[in-house]
Parts: structure tokens; C-alpha cells; sequence
């Protein structure tokens, strides 16, 4: 929120109003996965399940084990990124955009015949 940013920025901690931390709704580096992350891990690439596709942006897939899902499942994969991370094996069925994800989603979007102006410099070609 406002009040949050604004905390931050005059160099204050936030905090609500019986004292305690105002923590944001995020995963700090370190900490567990909620629970529901491998409940709908399990739902969505159990057995005999899987996507049908996968887009993968702006990622360096090395923080696991959120870089695993990767490999979950025998879908094509879309990834939009400035680099092909070291742990990414493309296949045959792959796609990679190369770039800001801005330009990436636009050059995607375009390819599915939506319209959609570039968020900024020179949009990626499909």
C-alpha cells in the first residue's frame, strides 16, 4: 500500500497498531513455501496431469524449488528472458524470446493476433 511505501521511503519501519512488523504478503529468501505452493504443485503436474503449456519469464531458475517446476511435466515451454539460464535444457518444442519481458509478452501477444502496443525498446520477432 501508500502508507507501507511511504514508511519505507522516510527510512521507517511499518507497523501496525499493536507494534508488531507490517510484513509484506511475499516469501523472503530463506523462508518456507507455504503449503498451498505444493498442494497446487501436486494438483497441477500429478500423474497423468500436466500443463499444456508452460511460460517461463524473467527468471534466473536457480532458487528452488520454485526453478523444478521447469522440468515438470513433457510440455512446450515459452521462455522469455534477457538470457537463457544455465539450468534451462531446450527442446524441439521450445521457444525462446530473448529480451526485456516486456517486449517478449508484446512479441507474444502480437503472434497470437491481440493487440497490444510495446512496452518499450525494440520488440522480440516470433
Amino acid at each position: 500500500t501508500e502508507w507501507v511505501r511511504d514508511q519505507i521511503m522516510a527510512d521507517q519501519e511499518p507497523r501496525c497498531a499493536c507494534g508488531g512488523l507490517v510484513k509484506p504478503n511475499i516469501v523472503f529468501f530463506g523462508e518456507n513455501l507455504p503449503s498451498l505452493f505444493f498442494d497446487a504443485q501436486s494438483e497441477d503436474f500429478g500423474f497423468m496431469r500436466g500443463p499444456d503449456l508452460m511460460v517461463i519469464a524473467g527468471t534466473s531458475l536457480q532458487v528452488q524449488p520454485f526453478a523444478s517446476l521447469q522440468n515438470a511435466g513433457s510440455c512446450p515451454r515459452i521462455l522469455i528472458n534477457r538470457e537463457i539460464p544455465e539450468t534451462f535444457r531446450k527442446t524441439a518444442e521450445d521457444v525462446v524470446l530473448l529480451g526485456d519481458s516486456d517486449d517478449g509478452f508484446a512479441a507474444l501477444a502480437a503472434a497470437l493476433g491481440l493487440e497490444v502496443p510495446p512496452a518499450g525498446g525494440a520488440a522480440a520477432k516470433l
